[in-house]
């Protein structure tokens, strides 16, 4: 659950709108009601992608710091990463900085409409994993969201490798493992071609 009232959000988009993401390393891209890894072409986790706008949207800002260009770079000693948030009308850039060793809130700078802002933020959405204390609940979240900003391209992608085919539509598949021979597994007389060894059973 997201408390609303615990604080403004600085990344509020409506997740509809949200036409495009670009973290560190990976950027993923809607097409219709599918999201693609642009980088690859590849499906996106749509699992992951849904945990990240969820986390992203349930950021909150505690203070706007006033800093100076030289000093802003003491928010940033540890940890500096940048991801944009694209929706239909608008761009938001967002560089994560460092983690208070005290409370567990951390930096955010914000990036828009050529504004630069810096804000003391936190992490409202609910830890699910176990803990000791309110500030070990707020690390962890923070190394989740670290996380996601620094994601891989090939860590967001899809486990389903074939789209639109459920287990109950495959006849057989006829695989090419580049070092045996090619074989067949026919699903509806549950059989392979080679056959089996003898003394083995295929799983039901």
């Amino acid at each position: 659950f997201i408390d609303k009232a615990t604080g403004e959000q600085i990344v509020l988009f409506d997740v509809n709108s949200v036409v495009s993401l670009t973290l560190k390393y990976a950027k993923i891209i809607k097409n219709e009601n599918e999201w693609t890894i642009g980088d690859l072409g590849y499906m996106a986790n749509k699992g992951k992608v849904q945990f990240i706008l969820k986390t992203l949207n349930g950021i909150t800002k505690v203070k706007k710091i006033e800093t100076t260009e030289e000093k802003e770079k003491e928010f940033f000693i540890h940890q500096d990463h940048s991801f944009t948030i694209k929706t239909f009308n608008d761009e938001i850039t967002f560089r994560l900085g460092d983690i208070s060793n005290i409370t567990g809130m951390f930096y955010i700078q914000k990036f828009q409409y050529g504004k630069k802002e810096l804000f003391l933020c936190r992490d409202i959405n609910v830890y699910d994993g176990l803990y000791k204390n309110e500030f070990e609940a707020n690390f962890q979240k923070y190394i989740y969201l670290k996380d996601i900003i620094t994601s891989s391209p090939m860590n967001l992608i899809s486990p389903r490798l074939i789209f639109g085919l459920t287990s109950d539509k495959i006849a057989s598949i006829k695989i090419d493992n580049k070092v045996n021979r090619w074989f067949t597994v026919d699903f509806e007389k549950k059989s392979t071609t080679p056959e089996k060894y003898d003394g083995l059973n295929y799983l039901a």
